[in-house]
């Protein structure tokens, strides 16, 4: 031991030994500290790739059980809503080659919506035969072209598979559990039209050719539910701001000349399609300020984790914008930004104001901007945030919602209602059982919109508005006619034919107590879905 010791003591004497020992004391700190940079690397690496795989996991268990309840509403063969009929009834018309938007179908056969959607349900039930499950489905498979639309643009601009992935997820699960979008309605084949109008431009590279599909587009949109044609104001105000105006002038001038030929077509085939679409909505349509500010107090706290990931990325888009940084590639594309402002303009400016609707065109007109922003931003390195983010959105949304679903037990209340009404004869019917009488071979009286005839009409004169209000009143007393004279075997209280209905103690005709058989389904009211009205049932 004292030799290596005096050998250790000649050694650090030794200058060279010093210098290679110092070098050595270099390499193994370099070493250690390599190690410890790489295992945070590996711990950062494999804890975000775990993190993924479990948000993946998550989401897809979100997936199953929203697509699980949402294939059980495609299976009800019954009505979710008070006036979910109409489109059923309507496409049954189109098939039997009766008229619709005529003064001869007025009042009990009308609506407020489009005719495009029932002709194209209608083009398929030649086939298969109209039914409630077949309209669903027809809706459900223009809902996910909506959804691949956006999942391929989100892949476009650059946002990652899995923060696209769970945007659209929380997307479905607002139009599953929506009445709106997943039932006998226009709303996505309509939203489907307008996502047309709106990206095929910008997949194109607004080109004139993608401009005329745009414009194309458009109409039919418009045909389908009308407020989807504002899908060529989110182009033009793109063309004008941010490309030439030239394009915008003649993108305007040929959409307006396009869309007044087809227009004076349809007025010539169906004589009160605009009066029936446009001008009785116009007039009894809300616009109430506590309703707009309870939808979007409403829709940013549902929506907070988009709503807050894209506000700091359409801030962050502006700053660099204002900046002029080199890299402002790299940022969400001005026209989804603009389209963006332009949902929140007309939400605010009139559509967030109609108190029949809840936050129906938020989901369809701002929450797929919102997407595409947020998954454009938060990329890369930076997707984690909104992956968290939106994870915890989900898993709330798991926490609070109700998937459960009797269809079975639904099924057999309507069927069991179904077997009550067939022991009558001469039925006037809510408008949840107009499609059911009109198989029948019955006179629908109401199929959902009349109620809207008295406030809707307008009072100036024209010749549609006499028509149309002789045409109200002339039904109104028919109605009371057939009610005195005990024509009915059965009636159903009805909002248009409160007068009547009032009178019917007097007319011979007394309450059922089966009444209160027809106030639940299985999963809502599904009747008074929108209202809080006694429903009675009167018998002879």
């Amino acid at each position: 031991m004292q030799r290596y010791g005096k050998l250790k003591q000649l050694l650090q004497k030794n200058t060279g030994f010093k210098y290679l020992e110092k070098k050595v004391r270099i390499v193994r700190s370099f070493i250690h500290t390599v190690q410890i940079s790489v295992k945070k690397k590996l711990f950062w690496y494999w804890g975000f790739k775990i993190f993924r795989i479990i948000a993946f996991c998550i989401g897809m268990l979100f997936f199953v059980r929203t697509f699980s309840y949402h294939s059980a509403i495609i299976n009800l063969n019954a009505p979710q809503d008070y006036r979910e009929d109409k489109q059923v009834l309507f496409t049954q018309r189109i098939l039997d080659n009766k008229p619709i938007f005529t003064a001869s179908s007025m009042p009990a056969y009308t609506q407020d919506y489009g005719m495009l959607y029932n002709y194209v349900v209608a083009a398929i039930a030649k086939f298969s035969g109209s039914s409630y499950v077949l309209h669903r489905i027809v809706s459900a498979l223009f809902m996910f072209l909506c959804f691949a639309w956006l999942y391929k643009i989100a892949r476009k601009i650059g946002g990652d598979w899995l923060t696209s992935f769970l945007g659209i997820l929380i997307l479905y699960h607002y139009a599953a559990f929506s009445q709106v979008e997943n039932g006998p309605r226009p709303d996505s084949m309509g939203l489907f039209l307008f996502f047309v109008t709106v990206f095929v431009p910008w997949f194109l590279n607004f080109s004139y050719l993608s401009l005329i599909a745009s414009i194309v587009a458009s109409i039919m949109a418009f045909y389908t539910k009308p407020y989807f044609v504002l899908g060529v104001v989110y182009v033009g105000a793109y063309l004008l701001v941010c490309r030439h105006i030239k394009k915008a002038f003649v993108f305007a001038v040929s959409w307006i000349i396009l869309f007044g030929l087809v227009a004076l077509w349809v007025n010539w085939k169906y004589d009160f399609y605009f009066f029936n679409t446009l001008i009785i909505p116009n007039n009894y349509i809300s616009n109430l300020g506590w309703h707009l500010q309870l939808q979007t107090k409403d829709f940013i706290v549902r929506d907070f984790a988009l709503f807050i990931t894209s506000f700091i990325a359409v801030s962050a888009t502006l700053t660099a914008f204002i900046q002029r940084k080199k890299n402002i590639a790299h940022y969400p594309p001005a026209y989804f930004i603009i389209c963006l402002l332009v949902s929140w303009i007309i939400i605010i400016g009139r559509m967030g104001g109609n108190a029949g609707a809840y936050l129906t065109y938020y989901n369809q007109l701002i929450t797929p901007f919102m997407i595409l922003i947020a998954v454009a931003y938060w990329r890369n390195n930076r997707s984690i945030v909104l992956v968290a983010f939106l994870v915890v959105s989900i898993f709330v949304l798991l926490i609070k919602t109700n998937f459960t679903v009797d269809v079975q037990a639904i099924n057999k209340n309507r069927k069991e209602w179904e077997q009550y009404l067939n022991t009558y004869t001469s039925i006037f019917p809510l408008p949840s059982f107009s499609y059911y009488v009109y198989t029948r071979g019955m006179p629908v009286y109401d199929a959902g919109d009349a109620e809207y005839f008295p406030q809707g009409i307008p009072k100036n004169g024209s010749r549609q508005s006499n028509i149309a209000d002789k045409i109200y009143k002339e039904s109104i007393k028919d109605f009371e006619k057939k009610v005195n004279n005990k024509e009915f075997d059965i009636l159903t209280y009805l909002v248009p034919y409160t007068n009547g209905v009032n009178n019917l103690m007097y007319s011979g005709y007394v309450r059922d107590l089966v009444k209160t058989r027809y106030r639940y389904a299985g999963i809502k009211k599904w009747i008074t879905a929108y209202r809080n009205d006694e429903i009675e049932i009167w018998v002879r």
